[in-house]
């Protein structure tokens, strides 16, 4: 029968075995022995015995004695499954057994071993020790063995079974953080009658002491297994103001991963982040990272927060490339552009191309092609990914090709090789009708890159979208667009709208114009129908660029305004983009008629170049 001393010998050993070399401890700062017991051998009598068995039988392994402690929790951490299977016979201190299995499970989800091969052997030898040990684990250190069991088998074995029993005979007695273990891996684990008996008991001991919940990282392991959304939102917002910035990022990063856009609960970890400018700086690049992803999925563009991160990050990049495009992607869905952080990102992205997959390489140009960010450095990058096999993401997903293709044109980096593979009919049939607003988006997008063949590739012979497939709806343009109903309530005062303006037009490749008229060399406009045919006026559009038209921070177009601007002007139109930014401080018709005069003088060249204001965005 075992005892007690089952977790003890090890110990008991080393210590009268560091009282026979005393002397060599003294005069050495650190002392590598190697580890292996004979789990037989209790005599504490004969501790140089033990030691030479630890010393031949271990090889592989070593304890490292430092300030006279002895302890197997570092080498536990990063230990392989050979390590493993060596400390499976082996004597192990109690609360060295939760961290073995914890290591075991995660190699495991690593892929480096199969649960099946298990079931005998060592581990066999290790779960009979475990077995006749359990009434001698503290709660804690039941529960933290019980849990990596869960996860590996769907079944409960022996092990699992008494390991269970244990925990639901002392439930009341269970510690706070024991319980929101058990709740929060529970809530995805209940394939068994046990399992669902502990996960009831558990939820109901933790709602009799849900007001002794003060500590964030309680909370945070509640909010990402989702347990009672409702009670933990309520009680996050009763802790943020004492939370440091590490978890009120988390607390935001959870919300962006549950997606749930609990408005009261974001402005507040929002207000207390920008209240910790100077703990910022505890976070690290990965923080800064989820931060950014958190922004995107929750929409939170609140400036002084997105100024924050993007200066912290810019001072703590890292060669990480998953994560460099993580942030890449986060700053093209947020459209913020900040031309340092870009460059920094770009940079060290180009250097790390090749722990990248063709799918991630895609994503980069996507993502710069947003934000319309055009550099010598994106130029390098984007010839670099060009020259590697991208072909398999046609294969993979050809969604995400067309996306590709669509922004290599907006970077102006498409040829005619690239742009055959989307116009090619057989392509068409990859893009069923699902919902009306995708075939929307799909159609624009192919006719954005058929306008790019016929307008800025000399030569293209390859196919071409027929006429009747060009969208020809503003159906999705119908919002309400402030500023574009600013523009038309400045041309009505100027001239007769319905003899001198055609309002929300389609150009003949498809791009939207808010308003097209004709002016003469002064800028005057003149009557619509009698001058098309006049070759002595301008065909004037104007395109009115609203909020998620612009990119934050730096404010300029988007790719895709950048592009149809570029188009538009290639067909003989004199573009007249009219940003939001430079109406904000019109607050008046008269001062709205002033400025879209100079404007449509500008667009012909008879009057200085109007430059874009530098007006900012408000964040929500």
């Amino acid at each position: 029968m075992y005892s007690k001393q089952i977790f003890m010998p090890l110990w008991r050993q080393l210590c009268l075995h560091r009282i026979h070399r005393a002397a060599a401890i003294l005069t050495s700062s650190q002392c590598m022995v190697s580890t292996t017991t004979d789990t037989t051998s209790h005599d504490s009598k004969c501790p140089d015995k033990l030691l030479g068995d630890f010393q031949t039988k271990g090889a592989n392994l070593g304890i490292t004695a430092r300030n006279s402690s002895w302890d197997l929790t570092p080498h536990i951490k990063d230990s392989t499954i050979e390590d493993l299977e060596l400390m499976f016979t082996k004597v192990l201190f109690s609360h060295e057994m939760p961290q073995v299995l914890a290591r075991l499970n995660e190699l495991r989800r690593q892929g480096c071993v199969q649960v099946e091969s298990l079931g005998s052997g060592n581990f066999s030898l290790f779960e009979d020790r475990l077995l006749n040990g359990i009434p001698y684990l503290s709660i804690p250190d039941t529960v933290n063995c019980l849990l990596p069991l869960i996860d590996m088998y769907e079944t409960d074995t022996a092990v699992i079974e008494a390991l269970g029993r244990k925990v639901l005979e002392s439930i009341q007695i269970c510690p706070l953080s024991s319980l929101v273990k058990l709740v929060s891996h529970l809530q995805n684990h209940q394939e068994t009658s046990l399992r669902m008996k502990i996960i009831q008991h558990a939820s109901t001991r933790l709602g009799e002491q849900w007001e002794d919940i003060t500590k964030p990282s309680l909370l945070l392991s509640l909010m990402y297994a989702g347990y009672s959304i409702k009670a933990t939102d309520e009680l996050a917002l009763t802790l943020v103001q004492n939370m440091s910035a590490k978890h009120l990022s988390r607390v935001l990063f959870v919300l962006a991963k549950k997606q749930r856009r609990n408005e009261p609960l974001i402005r507040a970890v929002v207000k207390h982040l920008n209240k910790q400018v100077q703990d910022m700086n505890t976070l690290s690049f990965k923080d800064f990272a989820k931060l950014f992803y958190a922004c995107s999925r929750l929409n939170v563009y609140d400036t002084v927060l997105l100024r924050s991160i993007t200066a912290s990050t810019t001072s703590n990049l890292e060669p990480d490339p998953l994560t460099l495009l993580s942030i890449l992607r986060s700053l093209s869905e947020l459209q913020w552009k900040d031309e340092t952080l870009l460059e920094g990102l770009t940079a060290l992205l180009e250097k790390g191309l090749e722990g990248l997959s063709a799918m991630d390489k895609a994503k980069v140009v996507i993502s710069m092609a947003r934000l319309n960010y055009v550099s010598p450095q994106t130029d390098r990058l984007v010839k670099v990914i060009l020259s590697s096999d991208l072909m398999s993401v046609r294969d993979e997903d050809p969604t995400q090709w067309l996306d590709l293709v669509w922004s290599l044109a907006i970077l102006k980096k498409a040829d005619s090789a690239m742009i055959v593979t989307v116009l090619d009919p057989s392509f068409m049939e990859n893009f069923p009708v699902e919902d009306t607003y995708r075939k929307w988006w799909t159609d624009m997008k192919l006719m954005n890159i058929n306008t790019t063949a016929q307008l800025e590739l000399p030569g293209y012979d390859g196919p071409l979208l027929p006429a009747q497939d060009q969208p020809k709806t503003t159906e999705f343009m119908k919002k309400n667009r402030s500023s574009a109903k600013l523009i038309d309530k400045a041309l009505s005062t100027m001239v007769p709208l319905e003899k001198y303006v055609k309002s929300n037009t389609f150009s003949s490749s498809g791009y939207h114009i808010d308003a097209e008229l004709f002016v003469d060399k002064s800028g005057m406009p003149k009557p619509y129908d009698t001058s098309v045919d006049d070759p002595e006026l301008h065909r004037v559009c104007i395109l009115v660029q609203d909020y998620l038209d612009m990119t934050l921070h730096d404010i300029a177009p988007t790719g895709l305004q950048a592009m149809k601007a570029r188009h538009l002007s290639l067909l003989g139109y004199k573009v007249v983009q009219v940003s939001y930014t430079d109406l904000a401080d019109k607050n008046t018709v008269v001062k709205t008629v002033q400025y879209l005069q100079s404007r449509l003088k500008e667009a012909v060249g008879a009057s200085q170049r109007y430059t874009l204001g530098d007006g900012q965005r408000q964040s929500i």
